[in-house]
């Protein structure tokens, strides 16, 4: 086994002499987009890869380099790019990084909403097991709809897996037996993919418990029938010309009916015989299929109250980590002195309740979020008491009244220094009505000043009288009348109209 650092040529060159970790999801069966058939066919040559990259690897390219280094600087590691090969077994591993005084390898994925995990997993495996170490750290960063190339960690999540040697012995027997049926194909072919799989595993199923229960095909036959169509074909073109063109009138309704009858009873024949040779022809696989039903019937009985049992205990555990979770939040709520708003933001994720994710790794999360919050909770209180005091000002400094509730409720939407500038211009806008109705207010006075004659006042023992008007005009102009009113102290009050 040699050890080289991983370059270009080494990863791509000699494809069809080993199988990478890429390829072991395909090999185990859990490759939705390539069949262990279709790899074979690579492997061998009869066919050649159509995949040359997509946006998805290149942004994976990209970004690989920069989230090692963002773990080997965060993390102290000493991540560096690796290639083991093992020519025996036909297997090579090209991992993102191996720290060979720390025994870790480093798996990074960029990847969509929904990683792959069991994908990425059993590719871990294979590296472990090439790299003889017992731990992995898969760095999973979830990918930005805009593909947006600088690094951001908050989209990165590091995961612990673990070696599974039982899971790696799997792994080789796989890649062995794989071997194995490339050497089949090699030697023919012309085989189909049936025939392929055949061969890998002779149609078994592979029990869980100690006794191994294998269903083999003991007997196959396809479904065959040999009739005499050519002799019949004949005899019917030959006999049914008679009856080509045929034209009947009125008087003639019974024999056409008597011909039509003729021609039905020949077609049913010719139909019954079709059905009765295809019921007979499928028998067997009724048979078949029924046999089968009745063995899972026979698994169904004894694994469905045991899932029943597994669930109600896995439902309690995560139940019991729930609560656990909840009050981790409940603590960093309570140090980051987080209120209502921002306290929400604090939630359990599904992935928190899994079995491999591990409460330090929560609490780490939790935690860094927590703090996060309370940097933008603080702020945002920040930036709340400078719009109020703003406002504060402007009201004192223009002597206006600016709602201040109205301006803090902009920081959802705008940045601080817009909502201040907004708050000025609004001061500004309030000035110049101000100043308007001051002026309207000067001209009705001087427009009174010129209208009114000088009354004389009333004696003190002159009469007064009550008077009822209604006066239309602009509103300058009623405006001018209350002022006449007011000044010659006539008493006047204003009904609002029903």
């Amino acid at each position: 086994m040699s050890l080289t650092t991983q370059a270009g040529d080494n990863v791509t060159k000699n494809r069809n002499k080993y199988v990478g970790g890429s390829d072991i999801p395909t090999i185990l069966g859990i490759n939705k987009y390539k069949t262990k058939y279709e790899l074979a066919q690579e492997k061998l040559g009869i066919t050649k890869s159509e995949f040359k990259g997509n946006e998805y690897t290149e942004y994976g390219n990209i970004m690989e380099p920069q989230i090692r280094d963002y773990i080997n600087a965060v993390e102290m590691m000493s991540f560096k790019e690796q290639t083991k090969k093992d020519d025996q077994l036909g297997i090579r591993s090209n991992t993102d990084g191996f720290d060979a005084g720390a025994s870790v390898i480093l798996e990074i994925k960029t990847h969509g909403k929904t990683p792959t995990m069991e994908a990425y997993k059993v590719q871990m495996q294979l590296y472990m097991y090439q790299f003889d170490v017992d731990v992995g750290w898969l760095a999973l960063y979830e990918r930005p709809k805009d593909f947006d190339a600088e690094f951001d960690n908050q989209h990165l999540k590091i995961q612990t897996v673990k070696r599974d040697d039982d899971y790696i012995n799997k792994i080789l027997a796989a890649v062995k037996e794989f071997w194995e049926a490339c050497d089949y194909l090699r030697n023919n072919p012309g085989a189909s993919e049936h025939d392929f799989n055949n061969f890998i595993k002779g149609d078994e199923i592979v029990a869980t418990s100690t006794a191994e229960l294998q269903v083999k095909t003991l007997k196959f036959e396809p479904a065959k029938v040999e009739f005499n169509y050519k002799e019949l074909e004949a005899i019917l073109e030959e006999n049914l010309k008679k009856y080509n063109g045929l034209t009947f009138t009125e008087d003639d309704v019974a024999e056409c009916k008597k011909t039509i009858a003729e021609l039905r009873k020949g077609k049913k024949a010719v139909d019954s015989y079709r059905l009765d040779t295809k019921k007979k022809l499928t028998k067997s696989v009724t048979d078949f299929e029924n046999q089968c039903k009745q063995l899972n019937k026979k698994f169904d009985e004894v694994l469905t109250p045991l899932v029943e049992q597994s669930d109600q205990f896995e439902e309690k555990r995560k139940d019991e980590k729930r609560v656990e979770i909840q009050a981790v939040i409940d603590q960093l709520v309570e140090d980051e002195e987080l209120n209502e708003k921002y306290a929400a933001e604090l939630v359990i994720e599904d992935s928190y309740l899994n079995k491999g994710k591990a409460m330090k790794a929560i609490n780490e999360e939790l935690s860094l979020k927590a703090q996060s919050l309370g940097f933008k909770q603080a702020k945002y209180l920040a930036d709340e008491e400078n719009i109020v005091n703003t406002v504060k000002l402007a009201n004192a400094e223009y002597k206006i009244n600016l709602t201040e509730s109205a301006y803090v409720r902009l920081l959802e939407f705008k940045e601080v220094g817009d909502i201040k500038r907004q708050i000025l211009d609004d001061s500004h806008t309030e000035v110049e009505k101000q100043l308007e109705k001051q002026k309207k207010e000067v001209e009705v006075k001087e427009v009174v000043a010129e209208i009114v004659t000088p009354v004389q006042a009333p004696e003190e023992d002159e009469p007064t009288y009550f008077e009822v008007y209604k006066v239309t005009g602009t509103e300058s102009q009623l405006e001018a009348l209350e002022s006449f009113m007011k000044h010659e102290q006539i008493e006047f009050e204003i009904e609002e109209e029903k």
